[in-house]
């Protein structure tokens, strides 16, 4: 995927199953103190997806023949039928 995005593609990752299954854990990483860890380096192996796509993405980004570049995100979470917005502020 990350390297759709960067040839300016607009990609999704999605995560479906049921409660307690992982997905989550998969998607964000582990949590400590209640809070998303956040790993220096996209190859750990207890990284989530999201930390490895953003990394690796910012790497690719650093290409000296990448002039501009706009990232825009979205995280959101649908949950007992609710969509909700995890980036925003309330």
């Amino acid at each position: 995927l990350d390297q759709r995005v960067v040839e300016g593609y607009q990609c999704t990752c999605f995560a479906y199953g049921p409660t307690g299954s992982g997905k989550t854990h998969t998607m964000e990483g582990p949590t400590i103190g209640g809070s998303l860890y956040a790993t220096d380096h996209a190859d750990a192996t207890s990284a989530g997806m999201i930390s490895r796509a953003i990394h690796t993405l910012f790497d690719a980004l650093e290409d000296p023949s990448i002039l501009t570049a706009k990232v825009t995100v979205s995280h959101l979470e649908v949950y007992n039928e609710q969509l909700y917005d995890l980036l925003a502020e309330e």
